[in-house]
């Protein structure tokens, strides 16, 4: 899966280009946090003391950092689309009620607003910008309620009877010990954390085929809340519609109901759940092209909404990674430059209100949690990363 990645950015890469073109009317940031420590602590971690001496969901020294300097690249990258003092209607920014996502998105607020003559006070010396969040069972940006219509095996992340997912044998490979409530997902997420913080002391994880075989089967397990367009409707549905809800104002027609200001940018704080369900509902849907891929640590997807040629609206779609690189996301059966209209009708099956497809899981979200550990590691574990 790796390779084919590589193959698909360096490609991305050449073409996108074309996009450069027209009007920036509007764009839309969704980001996954920048690197942490693991969501879960268990008793054979061989970097147990490393992680507490941060705290557990945490971004590292790196992380913040990572996620200030993907604030520095948005700027330049809009330097003539966002204007240099944040003002209340240039953008909005949410974030996931989670830590590590609050905290990169204000990482990322620093890097893409640094100090300027009568913005700044004696307290701070930086723009102050609000993040907004919403309760976790309320929020459109984490549709990981335990729901009848997800498969059960998404809120297990249960090991795998192959070579290097079953539990013995990874526990041989990696030379630790689980404990009984230690699943796949945060063996990975510990490896991840170890791996991003440059703590990688163990040699088996060098093995490009037994990473590919984790990462495969933790997107699989992840993605199988989007397997079918009725989840997908749900997970990202809402997700979907306050995309093409902000979007749709920037296009002429009859009044519309004005949704949002018309802000210049919005930016969406968020966590591996939110991008996984997005990349792969994206693709249950048929409106993207691209290979499964478990999105790095403050990797990011980016809806541009730009004016070309006689007032033509288009759409493009990227990918960026946890470096420079960006990449074209080709939109199925549309040009690289893919008419709005086109757009809106590929995800007109998959729009849908938040409050619509909460009444349609039977159950409801899910209990508010009561504790840390059950906010992360109840019936929603897969969904906390």
């Amino acid at each position: 899966m790796t390779n084919f990645w590589i193959l698909f950015v360096i490609f991305s890469i050449v073409v996108y280009a074309e996009s450069y073109k027209g009007e920036l009317l509007a764009s839309v940031v969704i980001f996954r946090e920048g690197q942490r420590t693991p969501l879960k602590e268990f008793s054979q971690d061989p970097w147990k003391s490393d992680w507490e001496s941060i705290g557990y969901g945490q971004l590292s020294k790196s992380g913040k950092k990572q996620m200030y300097e993907l604030g520095k690249w948005i700027r330049e990258r809009y330097a003539e689309h966002l204007p240099p003092v944040y003002t209340k209607n240039s953008i909005h920014v949410q974030a996931i009620d989670f830590d590590e996502a609050i905290t990169s998105a204000y990482m990322v607020l620093a890097g893409l607003y640094p100090p300027v003559d009568n913005q700044t006070n004696d307290v701070a010396d930086q723009q102050l910008i609000p993040v907004h969040t919403e309760k976790i069972s309320n929020d459109f940006l984490f549709m990981g309620a335990a729901c009848k219509q997800f498969p059960a095996s998404t809120t297990t992340s249960s090991f795998r009877e192959s070579e290097y997912t079953d539990r013995d044998r990874l526990e041989e490979r990696l030379g630790m010990k689980f404990d009984p409530n230690i699943t796949l997902l945060d063996v990975f997420d510990t490896i991840s954390a170890a791996r991003a913080m440059n703590l990688d002391k163990k040699p088996s994880w060098s093995d490009v085929n037994f990473m590919n075989v984790i990462e495969n089967n933790i997107f699989n397990q992840l993605a199988e809340s989007t397997s079918t367009l009725d989840q997908a409707k749900i997970k990202i549905g809402p997700l979907i519609y306050e995309i093409t809800e902000y979007m749709n104002q920037f296009i002429p027609g009859p009044p519309k109901n004005v949704y949002k200001p018309k802000f210049k940018a919005v930016f969406y704080a968020a966590v591996l759940d939110t991008m996984i369900s997005l990349i792969n509902g994206l693709q249950t849907a048929e409106v993207l092209v691209l290979p499964d891929h478990i999105p790095e640590f403050g990797s990011s997807i980016m809806f541009e909404l730009r004016e070309g040629y006689l007032g033509h609206k288009y759409i493009n779609i990227f990918y960026k990674n946890s470096t420079d690189d960006l990449a074209q996301i080709k939109i199925k059966d549309c040009s690289l430059d893919c008419d709005y209209q086109i757009f809106l009708k590929k995800v007109q099956p998959l729009i849908h209100e938040h409050e619509t497809a909460v009444a349609e899981c039977e159950d409801g979200p899910y209990e508010e949690p009561q504790s840390l550990e059950d906010k992360y590691y109840g019936v929603i574990l897969p969904f906390g990363l």
